[in-house]
């Protein structure tokens, strides 16, 4: 008699365990899947988890013309869950760590000028908080004309932090083009990611095919003040 009083329950506990693992998607697997195989000109060429079993996510995207390189991270914070936007005090430490990181790895290279711009936040039409927090670097040698722009941007998105660094090659007098560029870029990675907007019919397209080039130095590593 006790084994058909505990038929219903086990059926329910099953049926409970079913829709867990339907819905057992990670929130970083789940922003990484609102973004398109391209965005603008650049076309996505992996998606890899990072960080062991943690659930964080690595984007890479590249635009083979230009030479441009992006990655976007998404990344669940150590403490409780981001507030949405660039106004958090986690955001804005994460920017400044990276910020830094990429100054240590561009003065470790023989003969290359760095100067770091000003920091800016971006602000969507219509909301109060900033939507994105940046830092700006442009890298060059005294022998070549050729400018290397890295853009680190962060903000939280559904509790998560993510951060999008994107460079780019160009000329002196592109300076506000390249700017224009990759702070487009990354603005509309959180703006996707945000539900914010869908993809257009070319951002749908399948993915390019990897394009060749040198990996981005990784944002890690030891941190200092040049």
């Amino acid at each position: 008699m006790l084994r058909y009083l505990f038929l219903p329950a086990l059926a329910m506990l099953l049926q409970g365990c079913a829709v867990a693992g339907t819905q057992g998607t990670l929130p970083q697997q789940r922003l990484a899947d609102r973004l398109p195989p391209r965005i603008g000109d650049f076309a996505r060429q992996e998606v890899a988890a990072i960080d062991g079993n943690s659930g964080n996510l690595r984007i890479r995207y590249a635009e083979q013309a230009q030479g441009a390189w992006a990655s976007v991270f998404v990344l669940r914070p150590p403490g409780a869950p981001l507030p949405d936007g660039a106004g958090s005090e986690a955001v804005r430490r994460d920017v400044a760590e990276a910020a830094l990181v990429i100054s240590l790895y561009a003065a470790a290279q023989p003969g290359t000028r760095i100067e770091r711009g000003p920091d800016f936040s971006m602000t969507a039409q219509g909301k109060a908080v900033p939507s994105l927090r940046c830092a700006e670097f442009r890298m060059g040698t005294p022998q070549t004309p050729v400018l290397k722009r890295e853009m680190v941007c962060s903000s939280g998105v559904e509790g998560m932090l993510v951060r999008v660094r994107a460079t780019v090659r160009h000329n002196p007098k592109d300076m506000d083009p390249a700017h224009l560029y990759l702070s487009g870029f990354s603005g509309r990675v959180t703006e996707l990611m945000r539900g914010a907007a869908q993809p257009t019919a070319a951002e749908s397209g399948p993915p390019a095919r990897p394009a060749a080039g040198t990996p981005e130095a990784p944002l890690s590593g030891p941190l200092q003040r040049l």
